[in-house]
């Protein structure tokens, strides 16, 4: 006989056992293991200002805004330097000249401020790319009038050298014909973009970009990331991040190769948006997942309040601003080929031991059954991610250094651990399907009740009035049987 939801109920209070005057302990359906604070102190001076002004002015969590400025400065100093990373030698200059462009993750649910975190530490990047339209527009206007006037002369050369002219006579006349250059899109920001998308229209940008969302999902659940496409995806963006060369050779396509572009990344998403990215043993193998830094943010202990930012965080914001712009306009040196021709920034001699003894430190835990394997992608590739953090940080708080110092290298080495640890959190973090998550809010209500009012037993109508949605007598009943 089909039983009704309140017969269920009521059946499972009358074979409870006696209620007793003393709450025990109770056991968490959910066993949570929270994100550790973001190590905001270890950005530096300027971003880690930048990043208070941000929490102060959008209320959100430290995670958030340092991975919004960090992100930021990375876009604008990829292009600006590369690093030198040491080899196994025994000096600094021993090494391989890398870009420092690195990949960043800031996870958090709706509510967290993503977007106008997001917004503040973009708002000199956006400044920026609004200036130089402005003048490409008006570069492509000359360049339209002048390749019109290049395919005329071209036909007309072409035409007359049918009857006129010799072979010889027609290859000379059109060798001396000059086609315009195309001028360089200027467009520093990409959103909602795929991975052919992305890379086509590197082929007429500037050589530099970075794929920018406060709704990351738009990328991780779009097309580039289906399972038929992924794999390419994620092999484009490593070589991305190397700095290799990018080929795209189609039968159906101009054949495409970029060289030397810079591309960073920053995603803001939600917690069950990304998991299945998170969990790809594919993209892990591949490398891919290795090459993002995770941040989540963490539980809010307190409600927000009203709360207006002081003045000081106008001033950190204005000198950040500023230090977004100098890299942006920085004066960009070119190659006998036409390739960028970026400074390279070198580790100093304290900066170097510091660097071995980091390495040193990430080895150990990778041996068999090591506390480190299980995110052996990302860790392995430690020692370099605290290269290109240095760097960054170096060339945002002074543009004409080119030396990393070992303040500087240990404060990236920090960010490092935590982004390590924090990749392992996210590798076993228990995720609860809907009854479990509702089951455990309805034990957090019950305990407060009881701490609160005192009271030791509770009606299917006192949950179904005032209990942790949904209140329906189904839901209810599943989560009392978990209970």
């Amino acid at each position: 006989v089909r039983r009704s939801a309140a017969e269920v109920f009521d059946e499972a209070v009358r074979n409870a056992e006696p209620a007793s005057t003393a709450l025990d302990s109770p056991e968490p359906l959910i066993i949570r293991d929270e994100p550790e604070p973001f190590p905001l102190d270890a950005l530096g001076i300027v971003p880690g200002n930048a990043a208070r002004a941000i929490m102060a002015k959008t209320q959100c969590d430290a995670a958030i805004a340092g991975q919004s400025v960090l992100a930021g400065a990375n876009l604008a100093a990829q292009d600006c330097v590369d690093v030198l990373m040491p080899r196994g030698g025994a000096t600094p200059e021993e090494g391989v000249v890398r870009p420092i462009s690195e990949f960043f993750l800031a996870i958090g649910t709706t509510g967290t401020r993503k977007s106008s975190a997001d917004g503040l530490a973009l708002a000199p990047h956006r400044a920026y790319e609004k200036r130089e339209r402005v003048a490409y527009d008006e570069a492509m206007t000359t360049y339209r009038a002048e390749a019109a006037a290049y395919n005329a002369k071209k036909r007309a050369i072409e035409t007359e050298g049918k009857s006129k002219k010799s072979q010889a006579e027609l290859a000379e006349a059109l060798k001396a014909l000059k086609e315009p250059e195309r001028p360089r899109d200027p467009q520093l920001i990409f959103e909602n973009v795929t991975a052919p998308g992305l890379f086509k229209a590197l082929g007429q940008n500037r050589p530099r970009a970075g794929v920018f969302s406060d709704d990351g999902g738009t990328f991780f659940h779009g097309h580039s990331m289906k399972a038929e496409s992924r794999y390419d995806t994620g092999a484009q963006f490593c070589q991305a991040w190397d700095g290799k060369d990018i080929q795209r050779i189609r039968a159906t396509e101009e054949k495409m190769v970029l060289r030397n572009v810079r591309l960073s990344c920053f995603m803001a998403i939600q917690p069950t948006v990304v998991a299945d990215f998170l969990h790809d043993g594919q993209a892990a193998d591949q490398g891919f997942t290795g090459r993002w830094l995770i941040a989540e943010v963490a539980p809010r202990e307190e409600p927000r309040t009203w709360h207006v930012a002081g003045p000081e965080a106008d001033a950190s914001l204005a000198e950040y601003d500023r230090a977004i712009q100098a890299a942006l306009q920085a004066p960009r040196k070119t190659d006998e080929a036409g390739d960028p021709d970026r400074p390279v920034v070198r580790l100093g001699g304290e900066a170097f031991e510091c660097h071995k003894s980091f390495y040193n430190e990430l080895q150990k835990g990778l041996v068999p059954y090591g506390e480190l394997v299980d995110v052996i992608g990302l860790v392995e590739k430690g020692h370099e991610h605290a290269c290109r953090l240095a760097a960054t940080l170096l060339f945002i708080e002074d543009p004409n250094a080119r030396e990393i110092t070992p303040n500087m290298y240990v404060n990236a080495a920090r960010l490092v651990r935590y982004y390590i640890r924090e990749a392992l959190r996210q590798l076993f973090a228990q995720v609860p399907d809907a009854v479990t998550a509702h089951a455990d809010k309805v034990r957090v209500w019950l305990e407060k009740r009881y701490l609160e009012d005192g009271h030791v037993e509770v009606t299917l109508a006192e949950l179904t009035k005032g209990g942790p949605r949904p209140r329906t007598k189904a839901a209810i009943s599943k989560a009392m049987g978990l209970l």
